[in-house]
C-alpha cells in the first residue's frame, strides 16, 4: 500500500535509517495528504531513500516539490502532454 499515515511513514524512515546499506525506492500519491506530507519529506531526505511523487492529469503537478523528491507523471493517453 501507499504511505497512509504519518506514523506509517515514520516507521519506514526508522527502517531506512537503520539500513544504510539498502536503497529504498517508493512512488506515492500521499503527497496530496497534508498530514502525511511532512513525514514524506523527512523520509525523502534520507540518503538511501529515492522518493517520487506520483502525479497525473487528475491530481495535477505538485506545487512544491522538495529537492530530494522527483515527480513521476502517469500518462494515460499516448498524446497526452506532460507538464513541464
Amino acid at each position: 500500500g501507499d504511505f497512509f499515515s504519518p506514523e506509517y511513514t515514520k516507521a519506514w524512515a526508522t527502517v531506512a535509517a537503520a539500513s544504510p546499506m539498502v536503497t529504498f525506492y517508493a512512488y506515492t500519491r500521499s503527497w496530496r495528504v497534508e498530514e502525511v506530507r511532512p513525514a514524506l519529506e523527512a523520509l525523502a531526505a534520507l540518503a538511501n531513500v529515492k522518493l517520487w511523487y506520483s502525479a497525473d492529469r487528475d491530481s495535477g503537478m505538485p506545487a512544491d516539490v522538495p529537492p530530494d523528491v522527483r515527480v513521476a507523471w502517469l500518462q494515460v493517453d499516448a498524446d497526452e502532454e506532460v507538464p513541464g
